[in-house]
């Protein structure tokens, strides 16, 4: 089953509309974040990207569908709790109105997979009837941490009461008691992959080379905080060719050359600094232009192609601003990999905040 209604009043009857929890209202507006598309992200200091752990699951990480992001702190599960409503008596039937809250839990499962891998069907069980029995329970690790963080937002987007809170969780247990056929067994992640078949959940093997090579050559921002999104937010590769295509689309016109693989990823790399570029005040940045034009390899006819390169530059700029002007995101590194049809950009990203 796919639980994907985000944003949706599902039934009013039930008054399952958004109604944020206070606290969580007042960080949404104050950095002017869209609370239909919040979704929960990871926070994670480098170093712990092969044994990952939360440093304060208090401390809940949150993005919006512009990728913009904002923190959130709470004391504990139990003080989101609001109202006194009864859990229907068909949970197992998965009621309409509560479609969100299993969609945010079982998504944020499989964001977590995204880092570690082998958990069996007894953790998941073990892991949701914990959080159900006794939600402020020491931490049993980073699976548990990122579920009690998925607690709390599905808290804080909609009022649930104790009971319905609990009901939830013993609905979780129970699906993943269903597909537990011994004490290793690991069907109910294959399960949820399969019900959110659109969303690629996988090893990214080259985010983590990105990581070993930031850490290695004493980058100083080596110690800063790795916010993984979640898998249905767009990723920034993903941006990065969506900002660089009319200039690939331009030259592949015009130039009369073919587009072979060094010239696509020279491109694109132009498209990268010139996007760093605009996020910076605009003397730094048009140094950073000079710098970039100056670096690049010349040919024959130097002068035309400076020429069309600073117009470029300054195309790609004002694109940025009409229409990503959201996205405060600097790449910190890239890599290529494959080729042709197949050339795949890997992007390391972090968020620069105004002010």
């Amino acid at each position: 089953m796919f639980w994907l209604k985000k944003g949706k009043a599902i039934n009013e009857e039930t008054e399952d509309a958004l109604d944020l929890f206070p606290t969580l209202r007042a960080a949404v507006e104050e950095h002017k974040l869209d609370s239909s598309s919040l979704t929960l992200a990871v926070a994670l200091p480098q170093e712990s990207e092969k044994n990952p752990a939360i440093e304060d699951r208090h401390l809940i990480y949150l993005l919006d569908k512009e990728r913009r992001v904002v923190q959130w702190s709470i004391s504990s599960l139990a003080e989101l709790f609001r109202g006194t409503r009864e859990p229907p008596v068909d949970m197992e039937h998965y009621p309409e109105a509560y479609v969100d809250d299993f969609s945010q839990i079982e998504s944020s499962v499989l964001m977590a997979h995204d880092f570690i891998h082998d958990v069996t069907d007894d953790e998941f069980v073990r892991i949701y009837s914990l959080i159900k029995r006794r939600p402020e329970a020491r931490s049993e690790g980073f699976l548990h941490d990122i579920v009690y963080q998925a607690a709390a937002l599905m808290l804080g987007l909609r009022p649930r009461s104790q009971k319905e809170f609990e009901a939830v969780f013993s609905q979780l247990a129970r699906s993943a008691r269903h597909w537990r056929v011994g004490y290793v067994s690991r069907n109910y992640v294959a399960y949820l992959k399969k019900s959110f078949s659109d969303l690629p959940v996988r090893k990214n093997d080259g985010r983590e080379r990105l990581l070993k090579r930031l850490r290695d050559r004493n980058s100083p921002i080596k110690d800063a905080v790795v916010v993984q999104a979640p898998p249905q937010m767009e990723k920034m590769s993903e941006v990065i060719m969506d900002f660089a295509e009319p200039l690939l689309k331009d030259l592949e016109r015009t130039s009369g050359i073919e587009m072979d693989d060094q010239l696509q990823k020279n491109i694109i790399i132009f498209a990268i600094f010139a996007w760093n570029a605009a996020l910076l005040p605009a003397p730094e940045r048009e140094k950073m232009k000079k710098s970039i034009i100056t670096g690049l390899p010349r040919p024959l006819n130097a002068k035309d192609f400076e020429l069309a390169a600073s117009y470029w530059f300054d195309e790609l700029i004002k694109r940025k601003k009409e229409f990503f002007s959201d996205n405060r995101r600097y790449i910190v590194d890239f890599e290529f990999s494959g080729s042709g049809d197949t050339l795949y950009l890997n992007v390391m990203s972090c968020w620069q905040h105004n002010g």
